[in-house]
């Protein structure tokens, strides 16, 4: 666990098994942060310029080829987070503008809307050895829940809660405030 893997040993170790158990071969940051010079290696570059490609497709491409499981990085991942955010965000505000008032009813009809729109998703997707019908199934369970969960917080968060009555009755009835003239 933690061992570090040269990479023309990566296609010898991909798919073995030791003590009982399948190697799986992961790639944490598979681009090196762009140090040492990654994005500028005179091999990479020259591949890439060949076929028309990005060093990061190159290198992600050779990767994939050889059973290596790529895992983005945190601030990969916080990015798209944001992103989605804001989208589902925009999404739903005409819907909650027009539910002004209505908290309760207003987080209801947006957490349905993003887990039934969202989960439709995971349909789409082709059928493939990645994500066979078994996890698609689990994957659009899970993401029904959390689409539910992130429409009902943002609904929650962006409809404004109506003024209560004492409040309103504050407000129209300035008479009462006793204004003292010297």
């Amino acid at each position: 666990m933690g061992e570090v893997v040269e990479p023309d040993r990566v296609s010898e170790l991909s798919g073995r098994r030791r003590g009982g158990q399948m190697l799986q071969i992961e790639s944490w940051g598979a681009f090196a942060e762009g140090k040492n010079g990654f994005f500028t290696n005179p091999t990479l570059v020259g591949i890439a310029d060949a076929h028309d490609k990005s060093v990061a497709q190159i290198a992600l491409r050779w990767m994939i080829q050889r059973g290596v499981v790529v895992i983005p990085s945190i601030g990969v991942i916080l990015g798209v987070q944001f992103l989605r955010g804001l989208v589902y965000a925009a999404a739903l505000l005409p819907l909650l503008r027009r539910m002004a008032g209505r908290r309760a009813h207003a987080a209801l009809v947006a957490g349905l809307s993003l887990s039934v729109f969202g989960g439709i998703a995971p349909l789409l997707l082709p059928v493939d050895s990645i994500l066979p019908p078994e996890v698609r199934a689990v994957h659009m369970i899970e993401i029904l829940g959390s689409n539910f969960v992130l429409g009902v917080i943002g609904a929650w968060l962006l409809v404004r809660r109506p003024p209560s009555r004492r409040r309103a009755e504050a407000v129209a009835a300035p008479e009462d405030v006793l204004v003292a003239r010297v």
